[in-house]
């Protein structure tokens, strides 16, 4: 089968997927958003009336796209999931090419050329893996901005917001080391850049870009270390991918069926209408002089035309540092933890099975005297969200907001609900 021909399957596969996504459609169109409520006990801050503003701006985005896909086809809820789809489509398609690359400076070049248009499907395979580590970075960007303007980072959510920092920066050393492998006149550009940018570092910075190209000069070890940092993240992630859900409950890992068949049609598409091709093979004779910048991971290296490699080091410490400190600032204490009546709760568990924080506990009622065993449910505000969902939940009145009342409670969630058509 030629590959114009496996194009055609694909776009008319991609065709089909999008008419039943639109036959699956249940409900009428959702309702427009309206001003999206913060439940808080105290004036808000300048920062939380921006975050208020941003879920207001977000909800929009949600309506316009249920409009298109309907709320359970919307990607837009499954960012997280496309993450882990490209994560998958990346380590599969990677494996294969792995099985041809030579890494050597003599043979990395014409191993990769001789995968590209000897072996059968090659460019296919190579393509596939380039375009779904696009779509990773894609889904992770989305991922990231949805749950910063949603306000889903702070309190109980600090640990998982570090954890996302950590995996996007092994993404970027993956991604980076993806050009390098190939070993062209780009790659060995970016090389030389980022030997000059690790030199830059204080104190520790010879010995970092020693360790880089493994010794004083480029060798064949150099591409055996590119080769490590290329394939150990992606092993990693599945480490920092538990630790990413510990905080979370019920995390939705892949996005269904449809939007699954969609995600894969469009990386097929992008390889065949964008091949991916190599530059002129290295030369340390006549190095490149100018980068094709992919945006997605290489945009960093864009810098080195305005900034000196000592500032691009400041830049990116001072980067990682608001990254990792965005969740714990500014300092916010906790206003308005639900409180548990204990003479009205039943012991039912609704609010423990809905409370997405995981900030709910069921204990023996020590305060019940009966023979049979009744279960009491317990705040742990550390982990409590503030959001008021358990109050929603409760059908005995059994748990309140210290300074709300249960019918605000109750409109703000259906405001929540209405905004994004999630009760359709």
């Amino acid at each position: 089968m030629a590959w114009s021909d496996i194009l055609v399957v694909v776009l008319v596969i991609m065709a089909v997927d999008l008419l039943a996504v639109a036959v699956m459609r249940r409900g009428g169109p959702p309702r427009r958003p309206g001003p999206t409520p913060i439940i808080s006990g105290s004036p808000l801050s300048r920062w939380e009336r921006f975050l208020k503003r941003s879920q207001e701006a977000t909800t929009r985005v949600d309506y316009l796209l249920n409009l298109l896909f309907g709320a359970e086809y919307n990607f837009w809820y499954f960012h997280a999931g496309l993450t882990n789809l490209f994560l998958w489509f990346c380590i599969a398609t990677g494996l294969l090419v792995f099985f041809y690359y030579v890494p050597s400076l003599e043979s990395a070049y014409a191993s990769v050329e001789y995968l590209t248009y000897e072996v059968p499907y090659g460019q296919i395979m190579r393509g596939l893996h380039r375009y779904s580590a696009d779509g990773f970075a894609i889904a992770v960007l989305l991922h990231a901005g949805r749950v910063f303007f949603t306000d889903r980072f702070r309190k109980f959510r600090s640990m998982t917001w570090v954890s996302g920092v950590v995996m996007l920066v092994f993404l970027l050393v993956t991604g980076i080391t993806g050009y390098l492998l190939v070993w062209d006149q780009r790659s060995l550009l970016l090389t030389t850049m980022t030997h000059q940018f690790l030199a830059a570092i204080p104190l520790v910075g010879s010995y970092l870009a020693g360790w880089f190209i493994g010794g004083p000069v480029i060798s064949d070890t150099t591409l055996s270390r590119f080769l490590f940092l290329h394939i150990a993240p992606p092993f990693a992630f599945m480490v920092l991918l538990w630790w990413h859900y510990l905080k979370i409950n019920r995390p939705v890992i892949y996005p269904p069926a449809p939007v699954t068949l969609l995600a894969a049609g469009l990386v097929i598409v992008a390889a065949a209408v964008f091949p991916a091709v190599s530059q002129a093979p290295a030369n340390f004779d006549a190095p490149a002089t100018e980068l094709a910048v992919d945006w997605f991971f290489l945009w960093g290296y864009w810098l080195f035309n305005v900034l000196s490699p000592p500032t691009l080091v400041l830049l990116a410490v001072v980067l990682l540092a608001v990254l990792f400190a965005v969740p714990y600032f500014p300092r916010s204490e906790w206003r308005n933890v639900p409180v548990v009546h204990a003479g009205r709760c039943t012991g039912c568990s609704l609010c423990y099975v809905d409370c997405h924080a995981n900030a709910i506990e069921m204990i023996p009622d020590p305060y019940f005297t009966g023979r049979r065993k009744k279960l009491l449910a317990v705040v742990y505000e550390p982990k409590c969200a503030e959001c008021g969902i358990c109050v929603g939940a409760c059908p005995f009145s059994a748990i309140e907001m210290p300074r709300l009342r249960d019918k605000q409670v109750e409109e703000a969630i259906t405001g929540w609900v209405g905004a994004t058509g999630a009760g359709d």
